[in-house]
């Protein structure tokens, strides 16, 4: 069964068992929910059934009001019903009817009430007793797959909620073997079986076990419900049925309405947005997998086409027509111009249109739901496909349904009110300046957009339609660097064109260049949302503005925000990647990172020169490569294409892979022609596109793998994965080698806002604005829904299939799992991750997958002698001990650094993630040699990536000398440490920095016998921790602890002597005093009674939490840039490189418990303190604690001795409460003061303070 905890989308369902537990007393009887198939530990629930009452629910076929995600409903055999017991309400539901009459007959006999009752719990009279565990509040985000049991496979659950549904309400499904009957005795059934906890979004998990399982293997996920997965459908889930012939989608409803419906909806809870967000990707990526199929038959077909194809399977006519178009169940796909008689530039013109209309698009749809904007846009993506663009949208039925209502570009214009003021809400939500449109000589209209956008009105379904967006942002003139700067080794092939995109006539630029703007040339809606400045969309053409002056205006403020993004913002994005803030896997993921830093690509040649690291360079060096050999490699094989339709060819398949494989050869072998196709073409493409010189020796010089894999991703070409290519060759790349053609896609992207988002308080202050997403959301929450975001924007036949961006999210969820002390999801997720790379044993993803593998197993491991430790492995049941040694976790780490080998080589920075790893499983293990062995492999690669003036080598010296002082190495230690805290020095690095070495230095001076360096040491590490982060931070606490303890340590004893204290004695015990004293506030003020616990970040690595040095591979906080994503400021964790992060260490743990132990240290050395003749005589007589010593005299009056007598357990409890209130320091002084004023109860409240202080136990009256 399941059981339900909270609500919304990320109700949380988790596997539980039922058993129904009879005596001899019907009275007696008890319902018992188990989180396992373990009776021997006490149940989460016990529900007593005596005057409990059971409610058959109706369901109702329409409007029911359940989570999203719940199947079943309305469906024959469906019985939902609730139990009422002790004003709480338990929904149970089973999927068919002969488990609901199961269920049904096994409780019914022991209900009092079997009669439908009134919804209302608390109206109802329970006297049973219910123990009952309130689940967590709030989006909970994890489920537990339902294992097979008995032979069976188990079926998923879904809950009924009323209106009036409780956050503990129980969901319950029938499950063989989940209901277990104990008769009382022992021979109650108990089923053992693994529980795997997995995310989900909407009820459902997002991957089931058995998903995971088949991760990679490229089967189609089946959506019926007798499907092996079992998944519940979703309300929104679309049901799409396929055709057996080509495998495409039959629509009953057009793809245009069902994706205008859902852009229609007007959600009022982040819940409903996030919702929204994942219907609208659903039906993206369905769209898209439909589309990819048409689109590959219009390439591969067309060869064998005509110059003009038959209507109904191309199209010249119509009002959608468009060269080689293809009408098929409300989709038009065609190319994105006549590449028959198109130029280059014309080529290049309509890529950048059909690129900036995608791009338009997306940011529209974000900014309209931002600003609560009913408008819509079309459902377009575009595929590339040996060299083609096939252009694919869903009809919308322009100019055959719809009217113009908005075009400044017709005469007679079309300017309707509704339609302005809906734009203009827009463009203001993009930061678009709005600015005057002169039409004629008498008419001006005040535009927030481009004047070229349309919105046509379709009056039977009441939508308008926004289109034409491709200009909508602003033109970004950017001169090229080398063009102050001569450069005679420059001999570009292809002239510096600037093709026009905009229908506005150029304005005469009068800027001092004599370059124009290139009109292709756009501004992102990443940068331009956290540009200070609103920019018009027109810049640089006589649309800008209704005068000369107005036009010069919005033409200066773009340049201005174009030489911003050039001196300050992307100087910035480069600091963050030399400073490893941004750390791109592979040419896939670098275009996403800058893209979402607002930086566009042809911008890789500026960040190769300001980056100061070599492999970043590099890697910004492949990636332009690359790039620019695909634009040579497409421009080619489509002019074989072409060519191949000419002469009328049929079989031309064998004959363009010899081409391809001979292409690529050419690139990367070592032949004459290799040499002459650089010089003449490569070379001067790369300039022309990034203006960037590369030489022949840098060329040669990067890694042959990485640029071969970077090649293959941006050209859509597929070759074996092996590692033996021979690119010393002059034929690296034979035709047999070669695999065949994919398909590059791209899609909107949905609702993942770029601005951060606001709180629920400030909704309320803002009334009309729509609610925002991802609003407050756990890191668990977060992955679930950005899996899920993933998942449904691939496709449903597309879920299990080889990608390595999958691969790449369930390393982020292994890496999440392993953080947070959950090895065995991190494992599971680990492995699925290593399934789904496009190359197991060559992939970049596929190292840091077995990175985050090899992180799991080792949290697994237990020491139990020798060379072998023993895997804990807990079921469901029972408990059982697997044999697991280090060859298996070796194993997997040589996996991954021979994919590393490949890929970058082995002194690449990608390495040091695994090297950091299994240097932290050694170190768990207690091996500390093993630990810095595979620690100095990494610090080697960070002298040599990095140079050792980098924050990350300082990072790498300060744990190598941690390690060190674990080997008593204390000279090497101090060394390393002395090292580190120069570079941080150097680099005026953060306080906290220099805080954590001089922390350490402290720790090894005091293990080579210096305390008075010691001491020096630990003082300006505690200063330090103060300073930056306050008294009560838990890392100044553990500061402060660490400096009493060195200030005590040269004086141990003292204190319990009657030695006269010298003065530096006396000092360092006031200074520790001091130290104490902050402590003992810190934890009696933590709140819930537990101390100081590990909570992110700001106090202890969880990962780290079993071994008392630093691991350092702990989660780290990006810096970011303001509004620049809405995780920019959430914890996330290094995948990709180095896994030593400062500067944070775990610290020692401070449960409230020793709050005892720091008061007799604060009473003793108080006591130590006390200079007063009178009353040191005093606490020596009570000290003494005999009667025969006689009365205590204060000022000529006697009081017995209070130690001679039991003392008063009220009293006694006083004294604790008031040093609990104030502090043992204050408290003692006032005691002391008191006595001055011979007042006779403080006698007896310095005794027992003193009884606590240096004795074990206190003796107590009876």
């Amino acid at each position: 069964m399941l059981k339900k905890a909270g609500s919304g989308v990320f109700a949380q369902w988790k596997l539980k068992f039922l058993v129904l537990s009879t005596s001899f007393s019907p009275h007696q009887t008890t319902v018992k929910v188990f989180d396992q198939c373990d009776q021997s530990k006490p149940p989460k629930y016990v529900i007593e059934l005596k005057d409990a009452a059971m409610e058959m629910v109706p369901v109702k076929r329409e409007g029911v009001a359940v989570a999203a995600g719940a199947a079943g409903f309305g469906r024959k055999g469906f019985v939902p019903f609730v139990v009422y017991a002790k004003q709480r309400k338990f929904y149970f539901a089973a999927q068919t009817k002969s488990d609901s009459d199961e269920w049904l007959a096994a409780l019914a006999p022991f209900l009092n009430n079997r009669q439908n009752i009134s919804k209302n719990p608390r109206g109802f009279n329970h006297q049973s007793h219910v123990q009952i565990q309130k689940p967590n509040q709030g989006f909970i985000h994890t489920s537990q797959s339902v294992p097979n049991v008995g032979g069976r496979k188990s079926r998923t659950a879904s809950v009924y909620q009323n209106d009036d549904v409780e956050d503990d309400a129980v969901s319950v499904v029938s499950s063989v073997g989940s209901l277990m009957i104990d008769g009382g005795g022992e021979d109650g059934k108990s089923y053992s079986s693994s529980t795997f906890e997995t995310l989900s979004f909407c009820s459902e998990p997002v991957l089931t076990q058995q998903e995971l399982l088949a991760m990679g293997s490229n089967l189609v996920p089946s959506v019926s419900r007798d499907d092996f997965n079992r998944r519940r459908k979703a309300p929104m889930h679309i049901q799409l049925e396929r055709t057996s012939s080509v495998g495409t989608y039959i629509n009953v409803e057009k793809w245009n309405d069902r994706y205008q419906k859902i852009l229609s909806q007007k959600p009022n809870n982040p819940e409903a947005v996030m919702q929204k967000d994942i219907q609208l990707l659903e039906v993206i990526g369905a769209f898209e997998e439909a589309a990819v199929q048409h689109a590959i038959r219009m390439v591969d077909e067309h060869h064998l086409q005509g110059p003009l194809m038959k209507k109904g399977q191309t199209g010249s006519e119509g009002p959608n027509s468009a060269p080689g178009a293809m009408f098929v169940d409300g989709m038009i796909l065609h190319f994105a111009c006549d590449y028959d008689v198109a130029t280059q530039e014309e080529v290049e013109v309509a890529m950048c249109r059909t690129s900036s209309e995608l791009r338009c698009i997306d940011a529209f749809n974000r900014a309209a739901h931002d600003a609560g904007v009913d408008i819509n846009t079309a459902l377009m993506v575009l595929i590339d496909y040996k060299g083609f663009r096939v252009v694919a949208y869903a009809d919308m039925g322009i100019d055959e349904r719809t009217t113009p209502t908005y075009d400044l570009k017709i005469n007679p214009l079309k300017c309707e009110e509704s339609a302005l003021s809906r734009l203009s809400l827009v463009g203001k939500e993009l930061n678009l300046k709005p600015h005057g449109v002169q039409i004629g000589d008498d008419r001006r209209v005040n535009a927030h957009l481009s004047w070229t956008v349309q919105v046509h009105n379709d009056s039977e379904l009441h939508r308008k339609y926004a289109v034409n967006l491709f200009e909508i942002m602003p033109i970004d003139y950017s001169l090229p660097m080398s063009s102050t700067t001569s450069s005679p080794n420059r001999s570009p092939s292809r002239t510096q064109t600037h093709p026009t995109v905009s229908s506005g006539v150029p304005t005469p630029f009068t800027s001092a260049s004599s370059i124009p703007p290139n009109k292709s040339q756009r501004l992102r809606p990443e940068f331009l949302k956290l540009y200070s400045s609103t920019i018009s969309s027109d810049v640089f053409t006589n649309a800008s503005g209704c005068g000369r002056k107005e036009r010069d205006l919005n033409d200066s403020e773009a340049v201005r925000a174009s030489r911003y993004l050039r001196e300050q913002w992307i100087p910035q994005v480069v600091k963050n990647l030399d400073e490893l803030e941004m750390r791109p896997l592979e040419s896939g993921q670098i275009g996403v990172e800058l893209h979402k830093w607002g930086v566009n690509i042809r911008y890789l040649g500026m960040i190769a020169q300001l980056s100061h690291i070599p492999y970043i360079k590099d890697m910004m060096c492949i990636e332009m490569v690359a790039r620019s050999f695909k634009s040579l490699f497409v421009t080619s094989l489509r002019q074989l294409m072409i060519h191949f339709r000419s002469v009328g060819a049929t079989q031309i398949e064998e004959e363009t892979k010899n081409w391809t494989a001979n292409m690529f050869s050419m690139v990367l072998g070592t032949s004459d022609k290799a040499k002459k196709f650089f010089d003449e073409r490569l070379k001067p493409e790369v300039y022309y596109k990034y203006d960037y010189e590369i030489d022949e020796r840098h060329f040669y010089a990067l890694h042959r793998p990485a640029l071969f894999a970077a090649m293959q991703f941006h050209c859509g070409v597929i070759f074996e994965e092996n590692s033996d290519y021979n690119f010393a060759s002059p034929n690296p790349c034979p035709r047999s080698r070669l695999v065949s053609f994919f398909p590059r896609r791209k899609h909107p992207t949905g609702l993942k806002h770029l601005s951060t988002k606001i709180s629920g308080e400030q909704q309320q202050q803002q009334p009309n604005q729509p609610p925002q997403a991802i609003c407050q959301l756990s890191e668990d929450e977060r992955l679930a829904y950005t899996l899920t975001r993933h998942f449904r924007s691939m496709g449903p036949k597309s879920k299990l299939q080889q990608n390595n961006m999958t691969a790449f999210y369930l390393t982020t969820v292994a890496a999440h799992y392993n953080a947070t002390e959950r090895p065995e999801e991190a494992k599971r997720y680990a492995i699925a991750a290593i399934s789904a790379t496009t190359g197991k044993n060559t992939s970049a993803v596929s190292a840091i997958a077995r990175a985050q593998l090899v992180e799991a197993m080792g949290a697994q491991l237990v020491p139990s002698g020798s060379d072998r430790y023993n895997l804990n492995m807990s079921g469901c049941g029972s408990k059982e001990t697997v044999n697991y040694d280090f060859n298996g976790i070796l194993a997997v780490y040589r996996l991954g650094v021979s994919a590393v080998k490949w890929n970058w080589g082995l002194s690449h920075p990608l390495g040091m993630g695994l090297h950091d790893r299994m240097s932290a499983v050694y170190l768990r293990c207690g091996r500390y040699a093993d630990a810095l062995e595979f620690h100095n492999i990494s610090l080697d690669i960070a002298i040599a990536s990095f140079g050792k003036g980098h924050v990350c080598t300082a990072a790498y010296l300060t744990k190598a000398g941690i390690l060190s002082l674990y080997l008593q190495q204390t000279d090497e230690a101090l060394s390393r440490l002395n090292e580190a805290l120069q570079i941080y020095r150097s680099l005026n690095a953060p306080t906290t920095h220099v805080a954590q070495v001089h922390s350490h230095i402290a720790s090894a001076l005091d293990l080579r016998g210096d305390s008075d360096g010691a001491i020096s040491h630990a003082q300006k590490a505690r200063k330090m921790w103060e300073t930056a982060r306050g008294q009560m931070d838990p890392r100044s606490v553990a500061a402060n602890l660490h400096t009493a303890n060195l200030l005590l340590k040269p004086f141990e004893g003292v204190a319990n002597t009657t030695n006269v204290l010298t003065p530096n004695i006396k000092a360092a015990y006031r200074d520790a005093i001091n130290c104490f004293e902050k402590v003992f506030r810190f934890l009696k003020n933590a709140n819930g009674g537990g101390g100081v616990k590990g909570s992110g970040a700001s106090i202890m690595s969880s990962r780290a939490s079993t071994v008392s040095i630093d691991s350092y591979v702990s989660a780290k906080t990006s810096r970011s840039h303001k509004n620049m994503d809405s995780g920019a400021n959430t914890a996330v964790i290094p995948l990709v490189g180095p896994a030593v992060v400062p500067p944070f260490s775990p610290l020692p743990q401070l449960p409230k418990s020793i709050l005892h132990k720091l008061t007799k240290k604060i009473v003793t050395l108080k006591l130590a303190l006390v200079e007063s003749p009178r009353h040191r005589e005093v606490i020596r007589t009570i000290r003494m604690g005999d009667a025969s010593v006689g009365p205590v005299k204060l000022r000529g009056s006697e009081f017995a001795n209070p130690a001679a007598l039991p003392f008063d357990p009220e009293l006694a409890r006083e004294v604790v409460r008031k040093m609990a209130a104030i502090s043992p320091s204050i408290y003692l002084d006032d005691i002391l003061a008191r006595i001055e004023d011979d007042d006779g109860t403080a006698l007896d409240e310095l005794a027992i303070a003193i009884s606590l202080a240096e004795n074990d136990t206190v003796g107590l009256a009876a």
